[in-house]
């Protein structure tokens, strides 16, 4: 499996497109600038972009979800009160799995994206 990725451009204030690694390396399909290539390939200047790895999973409409994506959710597939629940889409080094997606208890593709930490910063008071 390929990896897919998309960056939070800093400076812009704008979420980048998706993109692989090899066909940033490679020069393909990419829409990146030769400078953000060159970072991907030297290591990556955290001062102006943040990259999200995909979770290679999607959510109930067929949108890729990313880690720092926040998504609504049932637990266990059930509605419970409240009936919604908004979690943050992360690595769960325990369980080596991304949370809330995963495990035994996760919600797989039964949830809808309904933001990112960037561009909603406000679904963070949301979190329980």
């Amino acid at each position: 499996m390929i990896n897919n990725f998309i960056a939070w451009d800093k400076f812009n204030k704008r979420m980048m497109p998706p993109f692989t690694i090899q066909n940033c390396v490679h020069g393909l399909d990419t829409p990146f600038d030769e400078d953000f290539t060159n970072n991907l390939i030297y290591g990556l200047d955290e001062s102006s972009y943040d990259v999200l790895q995909s979770t290679g999973k999607k959510d109930r409409e067929g949108n890729p979800i990313y880690e720092g994506f926040f998504v609504k959710h049932w637990v266990n597939g059930h509605k419970v009160e409240p009936d919604e629940i908004v979690s943050l889409v992360e690595w769960d080094e325990n369980n080596l799995t991304y949370f809330p997606l995963g495990g035994e208890n996760g919600c797989g593709s039964n949830c809808v994206i309904v933001g990112n930490v960037y561009e909603n910063p406000e679904l963070l008071k949301s979190l329980i």
